[in-house]
């Protein structure tokens, strides 16, 4: 469990909440993971590739429309 700050935003992982000045935010559970793996990662450029396979492997896609 952390609680990673940004500007004025605070990801709170183990309460899986978002933050803006103090206040939760609503956020989707896929949002929410994949502001914090772009959190935990801010040293580098993260591809859309990697994403995919960290949070996606294993889940199902949605059809093309």
């Amino acid at each position: 469990m952390m609680i990673i700050a940004f500007d004025e935003f605070e990801l709170d992982t183990g309460r899986f909440e978002l933050r803006r000045a103090g206040q939760p935010r609503p956020v989707e559970p896929q949002v929410f993971d994949v502001l914090v793996y772009l959190a935990t990662h801010r040293n580098r450029v993260v591809s859309k590739d990697e994403l995919l396979k960290a949070l996606w492997t294993g889940r199902v896609s949605p059809s093309p429309r």
